[in-house]
């Protein structure tokens, strides 16, 4: 092993912004830290990202997390499958939205391999009832990271790996002569810089006998996933499914059983997902159910020979053309997107907005908004509850559901007579949790945040409602806004901080039944608080 190559290759991927490698993963890095970071602040880390909100919820609903009902929002993911599942839900996430349609056929594979993998060790670890069934998934999951890592980096060594697999060569040895390393080594390093998992760490050593059950798992639906590419009847995947049953005490066809399950839902997620391309690396189980939708199988040496050298021409020649052509890609989108208003006030410090004019802003969506007061009248008759889960459930009906760009929760902290930005989700990073601290004192000056304060009433300066309607010096001056609306946080009959919402982002106007669904929401959440301090 070249250790100057290894050591390069890891700072390489500290430098690049993969997405399993993002600011997420610093919340969810570890079980313990995970749910130290409690449910609110997971919450608001998943809602900044729309793409990511829209994955997890697909994962919630497949058929690997199964249950009954829907689970149409964030919140609810929580409440319903616990912080152990939604942990391994939001890695997958990440993990399967590094694929886009222009990824090399091998990045495809490997992580089509890695989430088959994952999904077999999970399977069989609750087939004979092993501990800790989720952080094998995810450390299945991850076995592969190397590798992922190294065809998602776009480095010109990539495009020699391929034509020389293309070409014939061992995939072993062709890491060895190209990197002076193997991927799982690369992979270990990784796991160990960004102290990913202590179970993902055993199973990747070499040089150690093998006594965990977790890690002979991890290891094991890795091997099979790769060897199960020649064929369900290959011999060496019958070798492997005999190692299992007797590492699990279990009988050949039950584990085989269990394999196929796995492959199904695999598949099906992945193609739910819009990875069609990444589930045909995934060879079908006898008397699947799937078979009539199989799509075609890819040659993977070819598509990625030819993809390999489009790609390096594309690098070496045209990177100008490359960016026009992402740059027309955004363009394209404009038909899911709110257009800013010329004369929008932007928040001053950010000067990204000012350069995008294609931003996405969510929509009205008046039956996810039933959907969290549903949930929230039942929580009202819980005893038990995080006050940090009910606030996060409410700021996601008024930001998702009431379609707004961004809503926080203030508290106030009478020690030092300020009103303080305690949660917020937004459409885009707007600073708005900085700006948001007011002094107290200042606060009772104005009539309108007055009126919140002493008589917990809602209060909006939207033109809709009134054309002459009050406004706030306060926070107009503070974020720039032109219209907002405002409601009390009260708990135990007292005002303790402060519910907002706004479109300024968009420049969108907030109209009536927007104030409406906001009241619904900050009278569920005063039932839901009065509940639980009784």
């Amino acid at each position: 092993m070249t250790e100057k190559n290894l050591e390069f290759w890891v700072k390489k991927m500290q430098r690049m912004e993969l997405p399993i490698m993002g600011k997420t993963v610093d919340v969810l890095r570890t079980a313990e830290q995970f749910i130290e970071a409690h449910s609110s602040k997971i919450t608001e880390t998943i809602l900044q990202d729309t793409n990511m909100t829209a994955s997890i919820l697909k994962l919630a609903n497949s058929a690997l997390y199964s249950r009954k009902g829907n689970i149409s929002t964030i919140s609810r993911a929580i409440l319903t499958l616990g912080f152990e599942v939604i942990r391994s839900i939001c890695i997958s996430s990440l993990l399967l939205d590094s694929i886009t349609q222009k990824s090399s056929p091998y990045l495809q594979q490997a992580i089509a391999y890695s989430f088959q993998s994952a999904v077999q060790a999970k399977m069989l670890a609750e087939e004979n009832r092993v501990d800790k069934p989720e952080a094998i998934y995810i450390a299945a999951l991850l076995y592969n990271l190397g590798e992922i890592a190294f065809w998602s980096s776009g480095d010109k060594l990539t495009f020699a790996m391929s034509e020389a697999i293309h070409n014939g060569a061992n995939f072993e040895k062709t890491q060895q002569k190209l990197l002076g390393f193997q991927f799982t080594e690369l992979t270990k390093s990784m796991t160990k810089d960004w102290k990913l998992s202590d179970m993902l760490l055993d199973a990747l050593d070499q040089n150690v006998v093998r006594s965990s059950v977790h890690s002979q798992l991890i290891v094991l639906s890795n091997k099979i996933s790769r060897e199960l590419a020649k064929g369900w009847e290959h011999d060496e995947v019958k070798h492997q499914i005999n190692h299992t049953a007797k590492l699990l005490n279990l009988k050949s066809e039950r584990i085989t059983e269990v394999l196929c399950n796995a492959s199904d839902i695999t598949i099906s997620t992945l193609r739910n997902l819009k990875l069609k391309n990444a589930a045909a690396y995934i060879p079908l189980p006898p008397k699947s159910k799937l078979r009539k939708h199989e799509p075609k199988i890819i040659d993977i040496d070819q598509t990625a020979f030819k993809l390999a050298s489009k790609q390096q021409q594309d690098f070496q020649n045209n990177t100008e053309h490359a960016k026009t052509n992402i740059d027309s890609k955004i363009a394209e989108q404009a038909d899911q997107t709110v257009v800013l208003k010329k004369n929008t006030v932007l928040p001053p410090d950010s000067e990204a907005l000012q350069i995008n004019k294609h931003l996405k802003f969510l929509k009205p969506d008046v039956s996810l908004q039933m959907s969290i007061l549903r949930d929230l009248s039942m929580l009202a008759t819980e005893n038990k509850l995080d006050i940090n889960l009910i606030l996060q459930l409410v700021l996601e009906g008024m930001y998702k559901g009431m379609g707004m760009d961004r809503a926080l929760v203030s508290l106030i902290i009478p020690s030092q007579n300020l009103l303080m930005c305690k949660y917020v989700v937004e459409a885009v990073p707007s600073g708005i949790k900085e700006r948001f601290r007011f002094a107290y004192s200042d606060i009772k000056q104005e009539m309108l945040l007055l009126q919140i304060l002493e008589q917990h009433k809602v209060v909006s300066n939207a033109l809709a409602v009134n054309k002459k309607s009050p406004s706030s010096k306060l926070i107009t001056d503070a974020l720039g806004v032109n219209e907002f609306i405002a409601g009390p946080l009260v708990v135990k009959d007292k005002c303790v901080g402060i519910f907002y919402t706004d479109r300024q982002l968009s420049g969108r106007e907030i109209a009536e039944d927007s104030i409406e669904s906001f009241k619904f929401f900050v009278s569920q959440a005063t039932l839901c608080l009065r509940n639980i301090h009784k």
